[in-house]
């Protein structure tokens, strides 16, 4: 972007901030997709072999930290979106019904690309098995 080799970006709040992208950026669009997810990746065969009252504690505290996930991350954000307005850049924010056809494409387009990369019955359980109902 600094060498204008594109014109935009997507990445997350952190990372943009992480890689200066608020100093040679002009605009942003709320609201944001492919949020940060909190996850522990574990080897399974590391996993198989601890004890069973080990992989239960880890699974409860990582229930736990899930919870408060979504708190942490909605102050994490509003922070860095106000450091990201600061340094000047214009927000530019959807109206509701724009927000939510947009972020229903967003995530339409990530499944349909998920399925076209790995075919087979393993994309639809997965997503059966993470979405809400």
């Amino acid at each position: 972007m600094e060498r204008r080799v594109v014109d935009g970006v997507v990445t997350s709040l952190p990372v943009g901030l992480q890689f200066g992208l608020h100093e040679i950026s002009k605009y942003l669009i709320v609201p944001g997709f492919y949020r940060g997810t909190p996850a522990l990746p574990v080897n399974l065969k590391k996993w198989n072999s601890l004890p069973k009252h080990l992989q239960d504690l880890m699974n409860k505290y990582m229930a736990e930290f899930e919870k408060e996930f979504a708190a942490f991350e909605k102050k994490e954000r509003a922070a860095d979106l106000k450091r990201i307005e600061a340094a000047g850049v214009e927000i530019i924010r959807f109206p509701p019904d724009a927000a939510t056809w947009f972020l229903d494409a967003a995530r339409e387009g990530v499944w349909k690309n998920a399925q076209k990369r790995f075919p087979g019955d393993d994309i639809p359980k997965l997503r059966e098995r993470i979405t809400k109902k």
